[in-house]
């Protein structure tokens, strides 16, 4: 806010622009100044001027040796990337947020390919069944609709583009392969894509601040996490039509078993976790929690569950029965993103904030040892089957 009160300055991230609002009435938004980078910041200085923080620097990836649990040497990405490792662990996607592009990275060349450009603001991504396809999401300015690029991963070329809602959130493949639920956090909607006819279908309503959507193996539904109105909204892949709204906690997060027969969904805002029977639709269980959880995964055995408590710096182990805590570690100082290798072994609990990586004996319950990581590390994969 500007010194004397009259104007407020906003940056506008996905536009690149500063925007003037006038605090006084009748409150008029002045046209925006176009911003070199993508800003997230401003401050004023007493003479009048403004200062805008960029994230406009280069991002890396590096890869792990599981064996000798050693980093390589990190090559250049895009601004701001995140990543989507194949199957098959041979290749790992790239996608830069605020360079609008994807990129390939070879695992074992250690090399990254040419950026590949898609629309704006690109988010969200997923591999179609057997790999063929990347399916990218692209926010846009998250007024108008936004985008969704599909790029072959044989060519590494975009063959596809289609419209969708606005400000589109997230997206899941339908567990028949056969179409792709993109939703639309702007207006509240999901937008089916036929994937083999290339057409778009008509905009399912769902409820207040969709943002997230799951795709069990082998379900009949789709389930859209509704963050304001505390729901989860089955949509049958059948009919494309929404079905009755199951309540759940504050603030949902949705994980899926890797049977397919549950969902799992972790109020944020009130720590509740709840499972979902997809067979019926019905919480089956439903239980308070300790400390604050960020993350869950589910062993590759299905018999424990694995919670990132970022509150009480740990991992809990949770019977996926009674979702009652059995044991804990202790991992840095505050825990986000958590994988487990594909052979069920061990898990990697990633601190961004202590720039470290935590090795856990899944079978133990035990900490191995810590890897020193690069600052702002951001995002941990691995290779793991479709599911």
């Amino acid at each position: 806010i500007s010194a004397d009160g009259s104007t407020a300055w906003v940056t506008c991230l996905l536009s690149k622009t500063l925007v003037p609002v006038a605090l006084q009435a009748p409150h008029t938004v002045a046209s925006g100044l176009p911003i070199v980078g993508s800003p997230v910041d401003v401050r004023l200085d007493s003479s009048g001027g403004a200062w805008v923080l960029n994230p406009v620097s280069s991002g890396n990836v590096a890869s792990l040796d599981v064996h000798s649990n050693k980093l390589g040497t990190g090559v250049g990405t895009g601004v701001y990337p995140n990543l989507l490792l194949a199957p098959d662990g041979r290749s790992c996607w790239v996608v830069n947020a605020l360079s609008d592009s994807v990129q390939r990275f070879d695992v074992a060349k250690g090399s990254m390919g040419a950026p590949i450009a898609v629309a704006k603001a690109p988010d969200g991504d997923v591999l179609t069944p057997g790999g063929g396809d990347l399916l990218v999401i692209s926010r846009g300015d998250g007024h108008l609709p936004g985008t969704l690029s599909v790029i072959s991963t044989a060519t590494q070329q975009v063959v596809a583009t289609f419209p969708v809602g606005v400000n589109p959130s997230d997206l899941a493949v339908s567990s028949d392969g056969l179409t792709v639920y993109v939703v639309n956090a702007g207006s509240d909607t999901v937008t089916p894509i036929d994937l083999g006819s290339r057409a778009v279908l008509a905009a399912i309503a769902v409820g207040k601040g969709a943002g997230q959507i799951v795709a069990p193996h082998g379900g009949a539904d789709v389930y859209v996490v509704c963050a304001d109105a505390h729901t989860v909204v089955p949509i049958a892949i059948a009919s494309n039509t929404a079905l009755a709204a199951i309540a759940v906690g504050v603030g949902p997060q949705a994980y899926r078993s890797r049977d397919g027969q549950r969902i799992y969904v972790v109020g944020r805002g009130d720590q509740t976790l709840r499972s979902i029977d997809v067979s019926s639709n019905q919480v089956s269980v439903e239980v308070q929690l300790p400390g604050n959880i960020v993350g869950l995964t589910e062993s590759l055995d299905g018999t424990q569950l694995l919670a990132v408590d970022n509150a009480s710096h740990a991992v809990d182990f949770l019977d996926p029965a009674t979702l009652a805590v059995k044991a804990a570690v202790s991992v840095g100082a505050r825990p986000g993103g958590l994988v487990i290798t594909p052979n069920g072994k061990i898990a990697y609990a990633l601190d961004g904030s202590a720039q470290t990586l935590t090795i856990i004996d899944i079978a133990g319950q035990r900490v191995l040892g810590t890897i020193n990581v690069s600052p702002g590390a951001s995002d941990v994969t691995v290779a793991s089957p479709l599911y």
